[in-house]
């Protein structure tokens, strides 16, 4: 009877420690950490100046519960929004390249980081001129100019936000009332538009 209560006592004491191990936190244990651009992980963003860049942390792993959040690296206030696992490049950002770590820790004391790269491409200039009045009537026109003179640079001119075919020079001459913008793309991808209106 005393070997049957001894093997009781001890497969007890077993499932005892199984159940701790399972279920109690190890200080220090890591914490599975991803940085999110929408739904994909990542550690490379890449994108054009004017664009923010939000960015949001998942974790998998630990007790899921008190996470902290501590951002390192480039988080100039200027430009950068903190709200722990939501964190934000304004659209004001300057171009250049941006380094970021998270370090995530729970209140069971399960400990994970990650880190990321924004890469935000500067965009060119755009500024257009009206060569004239910007008011007329039937008959009339006015030439308008992109003039900031940036070179390695491609024109589109729009009217009413669709494309005009073959108004790809840095001027045009609009005989036509309506909201007219230019879009200036360079070298890298990146683009900028600028408009005017024009009417009788």
């Amino acid at each position: 009877m005393r070997k049957v209560w001894k093997y009781i006592t001890s497969i007890v004491a077993l499932l005892t420690i199984f159940a701790l191990s399972s279920f109690v936190p190890i200080k220090g244990q890591t914490l599975n950490v991803f940085i999110l651009y929408g739904t994909d992980a990542v550690s490379y963003v890449e994108v054009c100046q004017g664009a923010p860049v939000a960015l949001t942390v998942e974790t998998f792993g630990g007790t899921g519960t008190g996470l902290t959040y501590t951002w390192s690296g480039d988080t100039n206030p200027l430009y950068f929004n903190d709200f722990g696992d939501l964190v934000s490049y304004k659209s004001t950002t300057p171009s250049g390249t941006y380094n970021l770590t998270v370090d995530v820790e729970d209140d069971g004391g399960f400990k994970g980081s990650a880190s990321v790269t924004v890469e935000i491409k500067p965009s060119p200039l755009a500024n257009i001129i009206a060569m004239g009045p910007t008011t007329f009537c039937q008959g009339g026109s006015v030439e308008l100019q992109e003039n900031s003179g940036e070179s390695g640079v491609s024109y589109q001119w729009q009217r009413n936000f669709s494309n005009i075919s073959g108004a790809s020079s840095f001027n045009y001459d609009a005989s036509v009332s309506g909201n007219y913008r230019i879009r200036v793309t360079g070298l890298n991808g990146c683009s900028k538009l600028r408009a005017v209106p024009m009417g009788c």
